[in-house]
């Protein structure tokens, strides 16, 4: 009976020595699949991380490149109300000959013509404001080479040297920005 006893002790022994080797072959298993795991999730994160990256970089790209066109867009147009300008304010200049020429005339018939062509004149000034053009007023004001353009100089005792006695041709602003220049006669 002890002999027997001792072969199952055996026995037991050699299973419960087989059952540990075959528990620590499964835990080092498991600790090799959760490095695995850890790892890869690692990398994931990594590669999660450079395309939220990526994504950012794309938005600010098409930010930039939105407000780009934006700012084109608005020059484009701006560009097209100074050209349009341009083209139309020589009859304005011409409505204000007329109107000059008139004031030297007699009253008589005239007088209707004169408040009619001043109502044009009116119109006309209060359309380029609306786009922003506005006059540059000069008279009586010191010369100014970013805004006048002297055409002429005359001695006078009435005002000061460098002063702008007359106005030849009005001369106008977009934005603050001259787009024509004002013909003066300046005093010296």
């Amino acid at each position: 009976m002890q002999e027997k006893n001792q072969r199952v002790k055996k026995q037991t022994t050699k299973k419960t020595l087989k059952k540990t080797e075959g528990d620590d072959l499964a835990t080092e298993q498991m600790n090799e699949n959760v490095i695995d795991f850890a790892s890869q999730t690692k990398e994931l994160s990594v590669k999660n991380e450079e395309l939220v990256d990526m994504v950012k970089r794309i938005q600010a790209e098409f930010d930039n490149f939105r407000k780009r066109n934006a700012s084109l867009k608005q020059e484009s147009i701006d560009d097209g109300v100074v050209k349009a300008a341009l083209e139309l304010i020589p009859v304005l200049d011409t409505i204000q000959i007329a109107l000059s020429t008139f004031s030297t005339l007699g009253k008589g018939d005239s007088g209707k013509y004169q408040e009619g062509l001043r109502r044009i004149e009116k119109q006309f000034l209060d359309q380029l404001e609306t786009l922003r053009i506005k006059p540059i007023e000069c008279l009586h004001e010191q010369f100014d080479p970013n805004c006048h353009h002297a055409v002429m100089q005359e001695e006078s005792d009435s005002f000061e040297s460098g002063t702008i006695i007359e106005e030849m041709q009005r001369g106008y602003t977009f934005k603050d920005k001259v787009i024509r220049y004002s013909l003066v006669k300046v005093a010296i």
